[in-house]
């Protein structure tokens, strides 16, 4: 089971997915297939890393905040299905940055919103410096990726 299950999941949930959140992706032939990439996306929705998985064909390990893994059952499914892991807020974790860097190292794929929270309004917050750091540390390039609403705005 694993990630390859998650994926799966994705596969089979995004008709529905699309007919509750009309969504269209551009510039997927942009995405590198087969090197190691920091994908940097605003976050505006809770839904935004699975929008964001939908426009890869391979998996994206995302930082998430460690609020989403207080109940064992989504805890379960974020890390095991998707590979997501724990970051605590301005913790100034290292243990994260070295998993973070774990991961691009593999050549895989990680994501992170540098704002480090949702935007309430849209407008792009100030960025904090886990995503520079993971991206100077391992120099891997970064995939810039945004997300935005039927308005148009970010």
């Amino acid at each position: 089971m694993g990630i390859t299950f998650g994926r799966i999941l994705l596969v089979i949930a995004r008709p529905l997915a699309w007919f509750l959140f009309p969504f269209k992706l551009i510039g997927r032939e942009n995405i590198p297939a087969d090197r190691p990439v920091v994908v940097c996306c605003n976050h505006i929705s809770a839904l935004d890393p699975l929008f964001l998985l939908y426009g890869c064909r391979r998996p994206i390990f995302f930082m998430g905040k460690e609020e989403l893994f207080k109940n064992p059952l989504a805890a379960w499914f974020l890390k095991k299905l998707f590979g997501v892991f724990a970051v605590t807020r301005g913790s100034g974790d290292k243990s994260v940055i070295e998993q973070a860097l774990s991961i691009v190292r593999n050549g895989d794929m990680m994501g992170i919103f540098p704002e480090g929270t949702r935007s309430k309004d849209g407008t792009l917050g100030r960025a904090k410096s886990g995503a520079s750091l993971c991206v100077a540390q391992s120099g891997v390039d970064v995939l810039p990726c945004a997300v935005f609403t039927k308005s148009g705005k970010v």
